[in-house]
């Protein structure tokens, strides 16, 4: 393994995101938090966050799909349970944010909460 990827690895481990092996393996039903960012020079940038509830992996590969479309999903970073990612903080509102908070702290809503954005910026 390279340092890159060394570190790489380390920065995904520290923030909780996962790879899509250890997504496979993971307890369902859950909540994920998906992000991703794509720059293009000189054309603008698009990010997003999608936060759903899910029964299994496959469920929550179909959702990033749909929320962000195949390509920017097959990027995706993806942390199980409802987590602060720095991409998702840019995008979530705060009255969002305090919904999150009460999820987290009750752990009682399952599947009637989803919340996906993205912003897409052209600089050309």
């Amino acid at each position: 393994m390279n340092s890159n990827a060394a570190a790489s690895q380390n920065v995904n481990a520290a923030s909780g995101l996962l790879e899509r092996e250890e997504l496979k393996r993971a307890a369902y039903p859950t909540y994920y938090t998906a992000t991703f960012d794509h720059l293009e020079t000189d054309l603008g940038t698009v990010i997003g966050v999608s936060i759903r509830y899910v029964n299994s992996y496959e469920q929550l590969r179909q959702s990033i799909e749909q929320d962000f479309g195949e390509y920017f999903a097959s990027r995706a970073e993806i942390a199980l349970g409802l987590v602060s990612l720095p991409i998702a903080e840019l995008l979530i509102p705060p009255a969002v944010k305090k919904t999150i908070d009460a999820i987290n702290t009750v752990l009682q809503c399952r599947s009637g909460f989803y919340f996906t954005a993205q912003l897409h910026e052209n600089y050309a």
